[in-house]
């Protein structure tokens, strides 16, 4: 449970004074006067510093300076603690960064792994055809154009993967038309003209040629 903010003060200034001890770098003592103790979430302190010192954080996070304040703050705290530095001073500049990470998170949750597409589409133009919508389906924030530029990326990766096994180097028509089909399902989602998703699936697989040579 977070503590009243005039106890953490104390104790993050009876830390920082603990770490000046052991320290003998006034660059890093000054950093450590400019941040602001926020709030705890279990055993982590988050501090803050303003914008205008974010130059000088890192010295925070050095392997050496990082143990001696952990190991500073465990002494205050009475028990093995964490901390973390963020920009602002107050609860709303951490509830921004918690969102922020949240976004990130969400970000990443849509990269799909190439090899997924090879296990759920057992290997046929209807699966890939499926696949294409499920996974855009699925995708956060799909309405924001990075995230369509993530999923046109991570999708014609998995479509080059499969189409070494389906399409091969001499294609039949009915080839060439389910590839036409799942480039158009992929225009559609994307509002991204299927020839310019052609084009950009052939450089793909030019440029996999071409550095698997």
């Amino acid at each position: 449970m977070a503590m009243q903010n005039n106890s953490l003060s104390d104790l993050w200034n009876r830390t920082v004074d603990l770490v000046k001890d052991k320290t003998n770098n006034i660059s890093l003592w000054e950093t450590l006067e400019q941040t602001v103790p926020i709030t705890m979430e279990e055993d982590t302190l988050i501090i803050g510093i303003n914008s205008e010192n974010l130059n000088n954080p890192a010295q925070l996070t050095n392997t050496d300076y990082k143990n001696t304040i952990e190991t500073s703050l465990a002494r205050t705290f009475g028990k093995t603690m964490k901390f973390r530095v963020i920009e602002g001073t107050t609860h709303d500049d951490w509830k921004r960064a918690k969102e922020r990470e949240m976004r990130v998170s969400a970000m990443q949750n849509t990269t799909y792994k190439r090899s997924d597409i090879k296990s759920d589409t057992a290997h046929s133009w209807d699966g890939i055809f499926e696949y294409v919508s499920r996974s855009y389906n699925a995708m956060s924030m799909r309405q924001l154009p990075q995230m369509r530029a993530r999923y046109l990326t991570d999708i014609l990766y998995a479509l080059s993967d499969v189409m070494d096994e389906l399409y091969g180097d001499n294609p039949s028509e009915t080839s060439e038309r389910q590839l036409a089909r799942v480039l158009e399902k992929i225009a559609t989602l994307t509002e991204i003209p299927a020839p310019s998703i052609a084009l950009e699936l052939e450089r793909l697989r030019a440029w996999q040629k071409q550095s698997n040579s």
